[in-house]
C-alpha cells in the first residue's frame, strides 16, 4: 500500500469515528457544511483525498484541531455548545491523552492562517533534515515550485500529496500539523 492509500485509509478511519463521537450523521454534516453526503461517504470510505481547505472545513464543522485527523494520540475535547440530538454537537467521552493544541472553547480555523502554519511546519523539517526542496521533488516527484508555493501557504495541496510529502520527509503526517510540536526526530517516526 502506498503512502497515499495508507494515510488515506487512516485519515477516513479517524474522521468517521471522530464525526460519530460528535454526534453527527452524515447526513447532518454535510448539512453543516453545505455539501453533499456522497463527499462526507466518499471521504470516509477513503476514495476521496481531501483539498486542505476541505480539512479545515470538516475540522471547523467539528471543533477540533486539523492534527486530531492525523493522530488517535490527541484528546478530542468536548463540544462547548450543545444542539439538536439528531443534529448537533454532545460531549465526548474523556479521552486520557494529550490536549496539546486545543482550547477550552474552540476557535476557528481559519483556511489561510492555517495554510501558512502548515507551510512553516513543512519548511522547518525539511531544513532540519538539510534537505533543498529538490531533494525532495526526487523523492517525492512532487515538483519543487510546488513545494515553494505550499511552504508560502499558497495553493491548496491535497490530502495525497501531504501524505507522500510526509513520507519523502519520513515523518508522520501529523508532524506536519504539530505546528507547536517539537520537530520531529531526524530517523523519522513512520507511523501515520
Amino acid at each position: 500500500m502506498n503512502p497515499d492509500e495508507r494515510v488515506r485509509m487512516a485519515f477516513a478511519q479517524q474522521f468517521k469515528q471522530i464525526r460519530k463521537l460528535r454526534g453527527f450523521t452524515q447526513v447532518a454534516l454535510a448539512q453543516r457544511l453545505k455539501i453533499n453526503k456522497a463527499e462526507i461517504s466518499r471521504i470516509e470510505n477513503a476514495r476521496r483525498s481531501p483539498r486542505f481547505s476541505r480539512l479545515v472545513a470538516l475540522a471547523n464543522a467539528l471543533e477540533v484541531a486539523l492534527i486530531v485527523f492525523f493522530s488517535d494520540e490527541h484528546f478530542i475535547p468536548p463540544a462547548q455548545t450543545t444542539l439538536s440530538k439528531n443534529n448537533g454537537l454532545r460531549p465526548l467521552p474523556d479521552r486520557p491523552s494529550s490536549t496539546q493544541g486545543f482550547h477550552k472553547k474552540f476557535i476557528p480555523l481559519k483556511i489561510t492562517e492555517e495554510k501558512q502554519r502548515f507551510g512553516r511546519r513543512l519548511q522547518k523539517i525539511r531544513k532540519q533534515r538539510k534537505q533543498v526542496q529538490v531533494d525532495i521533488e526526487v523523492l517525492s516527484h512532487v515538483p519543487s515550485s510546488d513545494i515553494s508555493r505550499f511552504e508560502n501557504g499558497l495553493g491548496n495541496i491535497e490530502l495525497n500529496t501531504i501524505a507522500i510529502l510526509a513520507d519523502a520527509l519520513q515523518v508522520p503526517v501529523s508532524a506536519l500539523f504539530d505546528y507547536e510540536g517539537p520537530l520531529p526526530d531526524i530517523n523519522g517516526d513512520r507511523r501515520i
